[in-house]
């Protein structure tokens, strides 16, 4: 920026300053520079101020933003005119346009006539420095950046921008993202055509963790945390894992994953030994029923210190239902758990009588199966007789046709065996059918008789677990 520029942003500041803030508030009459007298103007005041001091100093941005803090605080046409022309500093020829129009809209007759033209002619010189973009996106709805800025979704009106060089982005969710540099010369119009790409489909990482509240990071970024109630879906490609918790060894993976697959790892987190005393609480668990398991966070619990935060803990014992409870331990604190145990229920009557009606469908069935079964084996050989008949007839008046003898009685001897050909037609398909019906009976028979045995196997496993339980014990973890 040359010593000139510097001088004219800094007096033409200084000239806002009594014609933009001080005039704006105050009579037209009074043209000297009063003191402000209201708060807004007391505010727009400093922050005018301090716009002059950092224009003084070169610092162009800095002074752009206390001069809208200026116009908010105490709004007047005059300070457009500055704000444009710290954008014209600033190699902002689009915004500086715009704040010099604002300026003329606002203040229309007030503006003098020597300041209209000076500001038009600027405009003239600005608009020099622009260049134009025709930008096409497929397909549309796409959202576009330009320089990092979002300036909306596709279709978009042909862009001015300032010369120079252009980042263009465009983005659209099941896309791949496109960028592209474009360099601008002044009134040079361009067109940039931009297609999206389908995404390639994810792939599902299924992540394994008995650990609850573990954070999930993939590539460098916090996504979830664990229990995971579904696979995170990433993108194809190589990704950096870190599962973290307070209390607990971090761990890292790293996995490659391929378009549509399935990969699973566990979150390998283990507490820390020694636990640290700043992050320790203290578990106890009592049950009455001996030799019951209790694990925290799938772990056996050896050990009353745990780090501090939630946990998963569950109680086994033969003979009784699964007791499982999530608990939160707080820094220094001691958690007393005495868990009820609930027996298992004894097998019933009723398990034990559908068991037998399973038996007795499958006799039942198995027999029907059989007697079908034999059944068609006897209409298969009647319709073998039935067939070698037929054809043995056939045999000895096929040369009387072939020679033309074609007597009443040879016609009486084919429609004979025509019908012994019906017969044995009707005696296969008596034959298939009974088939039909022993397989299909055999078929359900074995599904009920596999029923019946897992009935009877889970019946007894619960019987039993149901006759180990003991009580009347006391166990202390």
């Amino acid at each position: 920026m040359t010593r000139l520029s510097r001088f004219w942003i800094r007096q033409t500041l200084l000239a806002a300053l009594v014609a933009g803030l001080i005039v704006c508030c105050l009579s037209p009459r009074v043209w000297a520079a009063p003191e402000p007298t209201s708060p807004p103007e007391q505010e727009a005041q400093e922050h005018f101020d301090k716009a002059v001091v950092f224009s003084e100093q070169g610092l162009f941005a800095e002074a752009l933003v206390e001069l809208r803090r200026a116009f908010q605080a105490a709004p007047h046409y005059a300070v457009l005119y500055n704000i444009g022309l710290v954008y014209v500093a600033l190699g902002d020829p689009v915004q500086a346009i715009t704040n010099f129009k604002e300026y003329l809209r606002q203040g229309g007759a007030a503006v003098a006539a020597e300041r209209r033209k000076q500001v038009e002619q600027e405009i003239v010189r600005q608009r020099a420095r622009l260049g134009s973009i025709d930008l096409r996106v497929k397909p549309d709805g796409a959202t576009v950046s330009v320089d990092g800025k979002p300036l909306g979704t596709s279709p978009l009106p042909e862009l001015e921008l300032g010369v120079g060089l252009h980042a263009l982005t465009a983005s659209m969710a099941g896309h791949e993202s496109v960028a592209r540099s474009v360099a601008l010369r002044g009134g040079e119009h361009v067109t940039v055509n931009l297609t999206l790409p389908p995404a390639p489909a994810p792939g599902e990482l299924l992540i394994r963790c008995s650990v609850p509240d573990v954070a999930v990071v993939v590539d460098g970024q916090p996504v979830t945390r664990t229990p995971l109630a579904q696979p995170l879906l990433l993108s194809a490609g190589l990704h950096q894992l870190a599962f973290e918790r307070r209390g607990y060894t971090p761990t890292a993976r790293q996995v490659t994953l391929t378009p549509q697959a399935r990969w699973k790892i566990d979150c390998g987190v283990r507490p820390l030994a020694p636990i640290p005393d700043a992050l320790t609480a203290r578990l106890m668990v009592h049950t009455s029923v001996p030799g019951a398991r209790v694990t925290v966070n799938g772990l056996p619990l050896n050990t009353s210190r745990l780090p501090v935060g939630r946990h998963q803990v569950e109680v086994r014992a033969p003979g009784f239902e699964t007791w499982s409870r999530q608990v939160l331990l707080r820094k220094g604190e001691q958690e007393r758990l005495a868990p009820t145990l609930t027996p298992l229920k004894p097998p019933s009557r009723e398990a034990e009588a559908m068991a037998s009606r399973y038996r007795g469908w499958v006799w039942a069935l198995g027999g029907t199966g059989l007697a079908f079964g034999g059944a068609a084996v006897g209409l298969g050989l009647v319709a073998k007789h039935r067939w070698d008949d037929y054809l043995r007839h056939q045999a000895d008046l096929d040369p009387l046709l072939f020679a033309g003898q074609g007597s009443p009685q040879l016609q009486e001897q084919q429609a004979a065996n025509d019908r012994r050909h019906d017969a044995a037609h009707r005696w296969e398909l008596a034959a298939v059918g009974a088939g039909a019906v022993a397989i299909t009976a055999t078929t359900v028979a074995a599904l009920l008789y596999l029923s019946e045995r897992d009935s009877v196997a889970r019946a007894k496993r619960n019987a039993a677990r149901w006759t180990l339980a003991p009580t009347g014990c006391r166990a202390t973890w």
